[in-house]
Parts: C-alpha cells; sequence; structure tokens
C-alpha cells in the first residue's frame, strides 16, 4: 500500500454519515469480513466483532458491493456510473470500469474472480460483461427494457440472472451469453434475484411484496408468496440453503423458510433499514441509519455493539415552514425548529415527512416504521402519537382543509386520512407502487399524489379525479401547488420539471435540464413567480421565467447523497441536505448563511 493512499485513508471516518445500503461478507476459518457501502459514498471494513478495520471514500452513492475472496478483490457498484475495484485487505482502489450511462445498481463476481457483470439505472439499461484481466468490456447486453436492478451469479459460475423494472428476471449462459430463460412477473418491478446454493432454485422479490421461487432451470414457478406489504427490495439465502433473508420496506426484515416461504422470524429495529441483510457468525446483520450496521445476535439480547448505540446519520430528509418558522425532518428522528437550533420531539425512526397546520400550533411529522406524531406548539409535548397497523414508511404528508384532517401517502401505495385524535377515517389503494410526494389545494380540495409508478393521481375526497401520466416521466419524486395558479410542479427521476394543469392532469410546460441527476424536490415561491428544486447531484437550483422562456441559477453548496428538501419562504430560500446542512439564500440565488446542527 503507498504512502499517498496511507495519508488519504487516514482522513476518512471509520464511520457511515448516511444510510448503509449495501452489506456483504467473507467468513471463513481464518477470515471473518464484513464489507458496508453507504449513501455518504463510503465503504468500510469491518471485523468479525463489528470493529472497523479500514474506510474508503468514493465520489458518490455506493448502490452494491460484492466480495471476491478468492481474488482478495471487493467491487463497488457506484452512482458516479464506475465500478471500482479495491483490495480486500486495506481499501486501495486496484482498478475502476466505465463509464455505464447511468447509475451502476449491481455488480457480480463470476467464481473465478476473472469477469465482473455489472447492471446500470434506466438510461443505460444494460448488462455489461467485463474482463478483470484487461479491464476491457467484453460484451454489452440490452437486457432489459428499463432499469437492470440486479445481478447474481448460480455458485457454479455457468449462468447469471438479472432483474429489471420491465418486470423480467431474465437468465443468461454466462459463455454463450444465450438468453435461457425469461421470468415475468405480472404488473410489479422485479426489485432483486437471488441463486439457491445448489444452483436449482432462483428467488425472487417484487414491488408488491411478493416473493416467488422458481425452478432455475425450467422456469416453473415453484412457490408464490406475499411475505410483505410492501417492497421486497433484498434475498439473502442462509449457507445451508434452507431459509431467506427478506429484507422489505414496510420495516420488517423477515426469516423465511425454504420452499414454502413460511415465516421463521420477523427482525426489526427503530433505526433498521432493511435494503440490506445478510447472515453472518451467530448474527444477522442489517443496513441502518446509524453510522454502521446493525447486528441481530442469536440471543436476541444485543442488537448493535456498544460504539455503534449513540451515532445515528443526520440526513434532512423534509423541511417546510411559514412566516413564523421553518422546521425540518431528520435521519436520527429529531424534528428541529430551525432558528432556535431546538428539538422539539423526536421519532423512533427517521423522519420523512413534516407539515405545519395552518395556524402554526400543530405539527405533524411521519417516519420510516409508519409512525405519524402530531405535536403541538403551545404545549411544547408530543400529543399523539399512531403505530402504523400497514407498515411501512410514510413517505409524505399534508395538512387538509382548514388543518382538521392530516393527511399521508404511504410506500404501500395508499393515501389515508386521519383525524385530529390520529383516527383512520378513510383509506384509498392510490398507486401500485409508493406515493412519493403529496400537495393539497385549499381552495379547491383537490389532493395530488405523485407516485414511482411514473403516474399521478388527483382526487376530491376519497373520490378519484383523473390519474395523468407523460411519455418518458420516471419516478415522480415530488408534486407541488402553484399559490396563485391552477397549476402544480413535479421533480422526476428522469431529471425533468414539469408543470401540469390542475384540472386536466395534462402537461403545459416542461423547464430545461439543469440537474445531472434525478431530481428529488420541487418548490414554488409564495408568489408563484419562480420556483426552487433539488438533485441526487447535491444541486440545487432557483428558476425564474422570463419573456417566456425559463431562467436558473445553480445553488451550489451541499455535498453528497444530494439536496433532499426545499423550501421557499417569504424572504429566503432554504435547501436541505442529506450532508445534514440548510443553507439560507436569497431570492437571486446568493447564499446568506448555512446552519450545521451535529448531533442535538
Amino acid at each position: 500500500m503507498s504512502n499517498k493512499y496511507n495519508r488519504a485513508n487516514t482522513l476518512v471516518s471509520h464511520k457511515h454519515l448516511s444510510p448503509v445500503g449495501t452489506l456483504d461478507a467473507v467468513e471463513d476459518a481464518n477470515n471473518k469480513v464484513l464489507i458496508s457501502g453507504g449513501y455518504d459514498g463510503r465503504v468500510i471494513s469491518w471485523a468479525g466483532n463489528g470493529e472497523p478495520r479500514w474506510a474508503v471514500s468514493l465520489p458518490d452513492i455506493i448502490n452494491h458491493v460484492s466480495i471476491c475472496s478468492s481474488a482478495s478483490l471487493l467491487a463497488v457498484a457506484c452512482a458516479d456510473s464506475y465500478v471500482y475495484g479495491l483490495n480486500l485487505d486495506d481499501g486501495a482502489v486496484q482498478f475502476k470500469l466505465g463509464p455505464h450511462e447511468d447509475d451502476v445498481n449491481s455488480v457480480a463476481w463470476h467464481p473465478s474472480g476473472n469477469y465482473l457483470i455489472s447492471v446500470a439505472d434506466s438510461k443505460d439499461g444494460s448488462t455489461h460483461l467485463w474482463s478483470v484481466q484487461t479491464l476491457q468490456r467484453e460484451s454489452r447486453l440490452y437486457s432489459h427494457e428499463a432499469a437492470v436492478y440486479s445481478v447474481r451469479f448460480e455458485p457454479s459460475g455457468e449462468r447469471f440472472a438479472t432483474s429489471g423494472a420491465d418486470h423480467k428476471v431474465k437468465i443468461y449462459n454466462f459463455e454463450t451469453r444465450e438468453l435461457l430463460l425469461e421470468l415475468l412477473h405480472g404488473n410489479a418491478n422485479c426489485e432483486t434475484v437471488a441463486w439457491s446454493p445448489d444452483g436449482l432454485s432462483v428467488v425472487t422479490g417484487c414491488a408488491d411484496g411478493t416473493v416467488i421461487v422458481w425452478n432455475a432451470h425450467t422456469g416453473e414457478q415453484k412457490t408464490i408468496r406475499q411475505v410483505a406489504s410492501s417492497a421486497s427490495r433484498h434475498i439473502n439465502f442462509s449457507i445451508d440453503g434452507e431459509s431467506l433473508l427478506v429484507g422489505a420496506y414496510d420495516g420488517l426484515l423477515r426469516v423465511v423458510r425454504l420452499p414454502d416461504l413460511k415465516l421463521l422470524k420477523s427482525l426489526t429495529a427503530n433505526f433498521q433499514w432493511e435494503r440490506t441483510a445478510l447472515f453472518f457468525d451467530d448474527a444477522i446483520i442489517v443496513g441502518s441509519f446509524t453510522s454502521m450496521p446493525i447486528w441481530h445476535y442469536s440471543n436476541d439480547k444485543q442488537q448493535i455493539p456498544s460504539h455503534g448505540t449513540e451515532s445515528h446519520t443526520i440526513g434532512i430528509n423534509s423541511i417546510t415552514g411559514n412566516r413564523q418558522k421553518v422546521i425540518f425532518g431528520r435521519d436520527d428522528g429529531s424534528v428541529i425548529d430551525l432558528e432556535s437550533c431546538r428539538v422539539l420531539y423526536r421519532h423512533r425512526s427517521i423522519v420523512n415527512s413534516v407539515a405545519l397546520s395552518d395556524n402554526s400550533e400543530w405539527i405533524a411529522s411521519g417516519d420510516y416504521q409508519g409512525n405519524l406524531i402530531l405535536y403541538r406548539e403551545d404545549k411544547q409535548q408530543a400529543l399523539k402519537e399512531k403505530a402504523s397497523q400497514t407498515g411501512g414508511p410514510i413517505n409524505a404528508l399534508v395538512w387538509g382543509k382548514d388543518s382538521q384532517v392530516i393527511i399521508t401517502g404511504g410506500y404501500d401505495g395508499c393515501i389515508r386520512w386521519w383525524s385530529k385524535a390520529l383516527d383512520l377515517i378513510a383509506e384509498v389503494k392510490a398507486h401500485q407502487s409508493p406515493i412519493k410526494s403529496l400537495a393539497y389545494c385549499k381552495n379547491s380540495g383537490r389532493l395530488i399524489t405523485g407516485s414511482s409508478d411514473n403516474t399521478i393521481s388527483c382526487w376530491q375526497d376519497t373520490k378519484r379525479v383523473y390519474t395523468a401520466t407523460e411519455e418518458k416521466v420516471e419516478l415522480i419524486n415530488s408534486v407541488y401547488l402553484s399559490p396563485i395558479k391552477n397549476e402544480f410542479a413535479t421533480a422526476s427521476r428522469d431529471g425533468q420539471i414539469r408543470i401540469w394543469d390542475l384540472e386536466t392532469g395534462c402537461v403545459i410546460d416542461v423547464l430545461p435540464i439543469a440537474h445531472q441527476k434525478s431530481v428529488k424536490s420541487v418548490a414554488y415561491s409564495p408568489d408563484g413567480k419562480m420556483l426552487v428544486s433539488g438533485s441526487y447531484d447535491a444541486s440545487a437550483v432557483v428558476w425564474h421565467k422570463k419573456n417566456n422562456i425559463w431562467h436558473w441559477r445553480n445553488l451550489n453548496f451541499h455535498s453528497k447523497p444530494g439536496v433532499a428538501a426545499s423550501y421557499f419562504g417569504e424572504n429566503y430560500i432554504y435547501t436541505a441536505g442529506w450532508d445534514g446542512l440548510v443553507a439560507q439564500w436569497d431570492k437571486q440565488g446568493i447564499k446568506q448563511k448555512h446552519y450545521s446542527f451535529e448531533r442535538l
């Protein structure tokens, strides 16, 4: 390891600052190593006792890590469009493969260690086969009609499987690249795929929460079961092949028996994130919103090693306000008043959404585990808390008419209406995929939802008025109503901001591309003449229209993994990032100050 690498490595903290989204491990008589990858771009190696060994930082979100123990190498799928090869012993970068045309979602080693396969997001949508010896791409398969989410080799290396947003899993012969089987998943995206240790079965997890066991040679469905109430995003086999870990976005990690998928055990922790999990030594290890993975030991007495118990990530997920105050919600469960730097109250999981009532007396907030809290400002206490009965994150939340009703949008695609006593008034299945954002029009009483199924729906009370989409729209992250016109804006995964007619659901304007990645948030100014947007590329943009042409200015301040939320106040613009910072800007896009809260 070079001196240059030594100096660089000492600057990287041995903890994650953003969620742990991917794990892999090697476990034998002489070597027990766990690797975690975070949304902060950090890759960390942990010893079998949970102590950190080394840490390195890469340029963007880490989507997947995969160990090749025979070559003592680690492959890292990064959102900067590259695959990085790291030395497993010290983290030194050995090679770099790419670029792809979009984020690299997943990577898999051939058992020989001589080849890698990588798959990428929707702008690429391909499967790439690389020689590790020559560092050249040997072939590219245009395997799916949309994003490719995962790739896995069978243990023998003779075949590999890919899963995608086109609702398909495809199985190929590795030597010939011949398509052997195509497994169809109805109307549900296939989020993940895994091979049994004997190579006889393939198991897939779907966006609707189902898990399917397939005969890997005939393509016959052996077992199908609704395992979770929301997307099954992760599957991992036990070493003996007799059980599965299923991670789902309803807040539970499940251990299920094969082949019937019967539930054996459920695991949960307050800041657990079920996007990744694996069996390791005498524990099950899961991704988390703390600075390290969460360890569930077999004796069920300890979930997190002692040095990780107090260290939570501090990314900001939601920000809102009015003339009196600005508040935001954070990864560590806190809801915070911006000016006073005061924690108003805390959730037991990450805060996804916060909303102020019209008179500023009430704050409502929803979290990753589906819990809803109602806070009374003059009492300075959380008066009501409702534990979700359905599971899954509350992704979005708004106040309804006269601030008497709270409306939530869930990862399960449902809209729910709640009284101030947090009694459930009504529930509607609005989308087949997660609801990402809500906007409520006080004048008309119309509710707009944006979903990851690429559609918008409009509601009058609990009645659907219309469902709308537009060609090339991909994953609607945010919807925001104009305060003066009968229109609303959306921010999408495809990098576009669109303006829609509220009455008809037709697109009436499309803004130029100003962000390099998915646009996460959008908000109107109080006079409706300007917009602010934030993106996964860590940029924010302030927009205005002059002579029927959109003009913009970049607001450059935040770091990876991006600008999660934005708010346009009376006098200032506020942007909030997963870096834990809030920036205040004037309307010309000049930064006035920023707020750093660290551990409150």
